[in-house]
């Protein structure tokens, strides 16, 4: 079965392989293409993390281990 991560933004959560919008955020696979969630990915911190502690607290489990990815994580230090 194939993986793909949430991809969170201020409107919509979507399949991070097909770019389906999602309904249920305590979806473990996507409806359409039957990806399984691995992680969450958001250009924003906050909301990645209040969508992490929301299934988390409905126990729904993530493939890997709690993948949290932001653009925050990815951002260049100053020389």
């Amino acid at each position: 079965m194939p993986k793909a991560p949430i991809v969170v933004d201020f409107r919509h959560l979507r399949c991070g392989r097909c770019k389906v919008a999602l309904i249920d955020a305590l979806a473990g696979v996507c409806p359409i293409c039957g990806a399984e969630f691995d992680g969450i990915l958001s250009n924003h911190i906050g909301l990645a993390e209040q969508l992490h502690e929301r299934r988390n607290g409905a126990g729904v489990r993530q493939v890997s281990s709690d993948r949290l990815d932001t653009a925050a994580d990815r951002s260049f230090s100053k020389p």
